[in-house]
């Protein structure tokens, strides 16, 4: 072979290694990236998640074989919010089912699939998403794992019809109402950590929900859709059964976002007992039986089968269940469908935000509880606190709401503002409005100068303001909406007058209120506004 045929070859396989490694590629990495956790927060954690058996069974493909699953079960070694490798075990088995939706026999599982999951933390979800990545690639994006933020009883499983798949990058997901995810499961650990809500009263019944799946499309719809269901009432008083006909929008998170606004009236029922627990766990299962009142709704509008479905609701042992509605036609169980407690939910949600917190922020969360009692709360965005709500002393507020960087919004009830103000302001860079009220003295206000970007102030002085406090709030540079309310009516008409003046000439200020002042002449622009046709003028 001739010299320059051989450099010509290989300068030719030269290109060629270089173009494969510069190639884009559309495979993930068998695992992913696993730098240090980027906070002490994101350590490791075991994963073990169980689904409960499922009469009605999730098609999977794996090659050229289509599977009915009736039951899964996600183990994960080590998981951090960037993810982690695991296994997916499924079980394709059809097991019978007693009255309680408990399935008879064991499942050993048909397959074992290794999967990956990215991670994807979204600052409007209350948990972690992750991508459950299976090994066939013609079901990337169909499953996805919704890790809800600790305390939680449970989780949920979403599964996407094929073709719908949604992918980590958000810009790819499909738009609010372009469809819905085939199912949403409910998933549960082995074993739960100690209840840190107090316990329910023993005769208190929970107020509960779940998505009913119904397989074939509702009338007018092109594709199968969820249902919602609630269930309400008490099994000695009677209740309610609410089989929701509007159109549902779900979240990312598998949880209902928006719907349809179809009116409807909930079904009465009694309550119906089916018998003691087969398995003796001390749980509850009740026929919901719907009274004379409710049959017109239960037989033509709300019930998508016509009227041979069956329900049975099953309360567990304790306040954290788990809790089943049974849909059975005829003698046969359709469907097991997970309830969730809304109530329970809703007082979990502040705790949950809380852990998720930073340790200052979350130190500082806990302080100011201390202090204000039941006049506390707090909203966080992600995992910053972004508006509280306090109340009591400024001087023993003060050092700790320093301790809330990302805060934007401060509502102030039953304030006592000395002359000193809030000196913390300036040290909270993002606060945009301040809401005061109480006991307020007029120097006290020239504290909210020091926050650099406060666009909004709301004052309520139930003591101690005067008009004299009234110029600081008119050297605020960015304020646009300013409310401002005196303890006292201001009988001066010419003190007013200059008040008003002093606040209209702020440099940024766009709404102005001012309350209890009594101006002789409104100043500027207000007391020219224009007139209708046969009004007469302003007095």
């Amino acid at each position: 072979m001739s010299r320059p045929r051989s450099a010509l070859l290989a300068l030719l396989g030269l290109l060629g290694c270089g173009l494969i490694a510069l190639r884009p590629t559309t495979d993930r990495p068998a695992t992913p990236a696993a730098p240090p956790p980027a906070d002490p927060e994101d350590r490791p954690r075991p994963l073990d998640l169980s689904s409960d058996d499922l009469p009605d069974p999730v098609p999977y493909r794996d090659g050229e074989v289509e599977w009915g699953v009736t039951r899964f079960r996600l183990v994960v070694p080590a998981l951090t919010r960037r993810g982690g490798v695991g296994i997916l075990a499924l079980g394709t088995d059809t097991p019978a089912f007693n009255d309680y939706g408990d399935a008879r026999g064991g499942w050993p599982p048909t397959a074992v699939v290794p999967v990956t999951l990215y991670g994807w933390e979204d600052t409007s979800l209350d948990g972690t998403l992750y991508e459950v990545r299976l090994p066939d690639p013609r079901a990337a994006g169909r499953l996805w794992l919704f890790l809800v933020a600790e305390p939680a009883d449970e989780h949920r499983l979403i599964a996407w019809p094929p073709g719908k798949g949604r992918r980590t990058d958000p810009s790819k997901w499909p738009r609010w109402g372009e469809g819905n995810p085939e199912r949403v499961l409910v998933l549960r650990p082995p074993s739960l950590p100690p209840d840190p809500l107090p316990a329910a009263r023993a005769e208190t019944r929970p107020r509960l929900s779940g998505l009913v799946h119904n397989p074939a499309p509702a009338p007018g719809r092109r594709e199968p859709d969820p249902q919602q269901v609630r269930v309400t009432g008490d099994p000695a008083a009677g209740g309610h059964l609410d089989l929701d006909p509007n159109y549902l929008f779900l979240g990312p998170d598998g949880r209902v976002g928006g719907s349809t606004l179809i009116g409807r009236s909930a079904i009465p029922v009694v309550f119906r007992p089916v018998g003691p627990d087969p398995l003796g766990y001390g749980r509850q299962a009740f026929e919901l039986v719907p009274t004379d009142a409710g049959r017109v709704w239960y037989d033509g509008h709300a019930d998508r089968s016509g009227g041979r479905r069956t329900y049975v609701v099953v309360y567990g042992a304790g306040a954290r269940g788990p809790h089943r509605l049974v849909v059975k036609e005829g003698d046969v169980v359709r469907q097991v469908v997970p309830l969730t407690d809304f109530d329970r939910e809703t007082r979990l949600g502040p705790i949950r935000s809380r852990n998720r917190l930073p340790p200052r922020e979350r130190a500082a969360v806990d302080a100011l509880a201390a202090l204000c009692g039941p006049g506390f709360s707090f909203r966080a965005a992600g995992r910053h606190v972004w508006t509280v709500a306090v109340s009591g002393d400024a001087t023993r507020l003060d050092p700790v709401l320093a301790g809330l960087p990302q805060l934007a919004d401060l509502d102030y009830e039953r304030a006592v503002l000395p002359p000193a103000g809030l000196t913390c302001l300036g040290r909270l860079p993002e606060l945009r409005s301040v809401r005061i009220v109480g006991d307020i003295s007029d120097d006290g206000l020239a504290s909210l100068a020091a926050a650099p970007n406060l666009t909004s102030v709301q004052v309520r002085a139930t003591a101690g303001l005067t008009l004299r406090g009234l110029v600081h709030l008119a050297r605020l540079p960015k304020v646009a909406v300013l409310d401002v309310g005196l303890p006292d009516p201001v009988l001066d008409p010419p003190a007013a007058d200059e008040a008003l003046r002093t606040l209209a000439a702020a440099p940024a200020v766009e709404q102005l209120h001012i309350w209890n002042v009594r101006p002789a002449a409104l100043p500027g622009p207000v007391a020219q506004r224009p007139t209708h046709p046969g009004q007469p003028p302003p007095p």
